[in-house]
């Protein structure tokens, strides 16, 4: 578990952190997204106590009567009713409205004076300028429309100006849209089994799906590992690295650890990596190794990771495969019927056909992914390796578990979850009709949070000895298998070997994507895509920063003068019309993509999607809306958490902690905004989603 308390504690205590950061809070947690006069009225500049966060609230309430009083004077004088109320109402705010305006032209002042005091770039105070034009043009034509109101000799002519002020209004209100939600468009929704993604069954298949066989045979011998009397083997592609298979030091390590044998490479992950219904590469080598799960793509690309680490020449193989009913519901998940394990393995992607007999479904066709070896097979079956002469197919994917029960904490907690849904209920307010909810006593579930955790503790400490996870929450065991040579065949009937690949194609691989703004059409504008297995657990960041210069220089102009001990020692809001911003996205630190410059506070479109192999797009890409200046952690997680990142993130957290509270200005000035901001919400990413993975097993 992961705690950003004493690390948010560190943070506030250093003077030099809190000076270096100041400019990314104003940026990231200041936006002013009120109408452009408040930028004037709400900056805090020299002189605090001239304008007051009063006035602010005061204008803003004035537009808002302004625009209820105009549409109730509409409603009324469209059905001919008597408007007068509303139009002397309307008097009264505008004049109301005439004194505030005196205010806002003395921020205007204010601001101008501070650009020319820090003796800013010639750009910002343009802005400015245009920003006060804008302002007092704005206003002027507010000021027309309800004189005109006023002096209106006829209701016709009254409703003609009030439509035309009120269509000002709501043009010119800077309001936030709303981030729509659709229930079918969760994140982390499951996809549906789907009866047309069948099996292939022949090669020809294969070839029409545009699916074929890579590298080119060569023929060729690498050192004193030969192979020239193998077709293919000797292709450099064939010990490459690739988006899943990569060659990191964790793999190199453990090929090493396995003395850089083909048989104790196979059996180790036939008997430590649990196999997952899903399909399309997902995790690179690592994050398979470090899981310890993945599906038939990642576990076979952690195979040939670990093969080619050894030196010994690897491939992918996809083909069809047919599998016992039995066999599968226990491979799937344990399954009490053959439909729920078949269904739950099309939902997860796998190309799926079920054959039966006597009116059964007797077996399971799939679409599969195994490795072949280029192996010394004759006689030893791969117990010594010399002179490769077979390309031997191994699946260590494929396996039998035993599965533990866990325990029954309803049962154990004595507590009726029909019965307690209905006292949560009848604690608040459900009002169906309008659909809305209310005044819910949380009491309720914490008590029965709390007794149901009592009693499973007491039932534990009572009744187990030395408990495991597994033994609580339930899960399943491998049977494990070990013998001193390679398998003769793979442990389930070959229905085709359609194609042979080194790398993965583009079309079995799990895609994502993200665009920084929409065209006029609504289509993403030049989007970057990557392989998922490149980016799964990976921190991303979405972040702006100034545009130029001249922008930095006026945002560090507004930090307060002198030591900054505390957030709160900031301004509540700045004259965002006066800055641009750049937004960057990036993959560990580094820009991947970068937008257009921007106004600081302005909504930025992001964009994103993700292609499934095999079924391409499944769901319409997700538009978020977000306020430039904001930082963001962008979730990129699919299959499985690497344990070995969690620690690495959480291990970056303690450093980070640590050069904090060493007080050592110029360690703490050196900390970037990846280390501060980045590393806390990606970690906080990663824990949510351990947790998320393993509740689900």
């Amino acid at each position: 578990m992961i705690t950003s308390q004493p690390l948010i504690g560190a943070m506030r205590q250093s003077t030099a952190f809190m000076r270096r950061i100041s400019a990314t809070v104003l940026v990231a947690f200041s936006v002013l997204v009120l109408q452009p006069s408040l930028a004037a009225a709400a900056t805090l500049l020299d002189e605090p106590d001239v304008i007051q966060t009063s006035a602010e609230e005061q204008y803003t309430k004035t537009l808002q009567h302004i625009e209820d009083k105009l549409s109730r004077l509409e409603a009324k004088l469209t059905e001919q009713l008597d408007g007068t109320v509303e139009r002397n109402e309307l008097k009264q705010l505008q004049q109301t409205l005439a004194q505030l305006d005196q205010t806002v032209q003395q921020g205007f002042q204010q601001i101008e004076q501070h650009i020319d005091d820090n003796a800013l770039a010639s750009i910002i105070m343009q802005r400015h300028q245009a920003m006060v034009e804008n302002y007092q043009a704005e206003y002027q034509a507010l000021i027309t429309a309800l004189t005109a109101i006023d002096t209106a000799t006829d209701d016709d002519q009254r409703q003609q100006h009030a439509q035309a002020a009120l269509s000002r209004l709501k043009a010119k209100k800077n309001k936030r849209s709303q981030q729509p939600f659709d229930p079918n468009q969760l994140p982390s929704s499951s996809l549906k089994a789907d009866s047309n993604n069948t099996a292939k069954e022949t090669a020809e298949q294969f070839t029409q799906a545009g699916l074929y066989n890579t590298p080119a045979i060569k023929l060729a011998a690498l050192g004193d590992f030969t192979f020239d009397k193998l077709a293919g083997a000797s292709d450099p592609a064939y010990l490459a690295a690739t988006d899943e298979v990569i060659l990191s030091q964790q793999i190199k390590d453990k090929a090493a650890e396995l003395n850089h044998d083909a048989v104790k490479i196979y059996h180790w992950i036939r008997n430590n990596i649990q196999w997952q219904a899903t399909w399309g590469g997902i995790q690179d080598a690592d994050l398979t190794l470090s899981a310890k799960r993945g599906n038939a793509m990642d576990i076979a690309g952690l195979t040939i990771a670990l093969l080619r680490a050894s030196k010994i020449p690897a491939r992918y193989v996809h083909g069809s495969i047919d599998v016992p009913a039995e066999a599968f519901k226990n491979w799937a998940g344990g399954f009490d019927t053959i439909n729920s394990a078949a269904s739950f393995a099309s939902a997860g992607g796998v190309p799926i056909t079920t054959i039966t007999s006597n009116g059964q479904i007797s077996k399971i066709r799939l679409e599969h992914i195994w490795v072949e070896a280029a192996i010394d097979y004759q006689p030893s079956r791969g117990a010594k390796n010399k002179a490769a002469d077979s390309w031997v197919a191994l699946d260590p994917s494929y396996k039998q578990y035993t599965y533990q029960q866990g325990l029954d904490v309803v049962a154990i907690s004595e507590i009726n979850p029909e019965q307690l849904a209905q006292s949560f209920i009848d604690s608040g307010t459900v009002n169906e009709s309008e659909g809305w909810v209310t005044g819910f006593d949380a009491s309720v579930l914490q008590s029965a949070q709390t007794q149901a955790q009592q009693k499973l503790e007491t039932h534990i400490q009572n009744n187990m000895t030395a408990p495991t996870v597994g033994d609580v929450i339930g899960g399943r065991k491998t049977i494990i298998k070990e013998y001193p040579s390679l398998p003769s065949s793979l442990p389930n009937t070959i229905k085709v070997a359609g194609s042979r690949y080194s790398a993965l194609p583009s079309s079995l691989q799990q895609q994502i994507s993200w665009a920084l703004n929409k065209d006029i059409f609504g289509e993403p504008i030049d989007p970057v895509s990557y392989p998922f297995a490149q980016v799964n657990n990976q921190k991303i960041t979405l972040s702006f920063k100034p545009a130029t210069e001249a922008d930095e220089q006026a945002l560090l102009s507004l930090l307060p003068e002198g030591e900054i001990t505390d957030i709160s020692q900031l301004p509540s809001s700045i004259p965002s019309y006066l800055i641009n911003v750049t937004p960057e996205l990036k993959l560990n630190g580094q820009v991947i993509k970068s937008g257009n410059s921007m106004q600081l506070g302005e909504e930025l479109s992001f964009i994103t999607s993700t292609r499934f192999a095999g079924r391409g797009y499944l769901q319409t890409p997700r538009t978020y809306n977000v306020i430039a200046g904001s930082y963001l952690v962008v979730n990129a997680y699919a299959g499985n958490v690497s344990p070995q990142l969690l620690q690495q993130a959480q291990t970056k957290l303690e450093n980070t902690k640590s050069t904090l509270e060493t007080a050592d200005q110029a360690q703490i000035g050196a900390l970037t905004r990846q280390e501060l901001l980045g590393d806390m919400f990606h970690a906080g990413g990663l824990g949510y989603y351990a947790q998320l993975t393993a509740l689900s097993h």
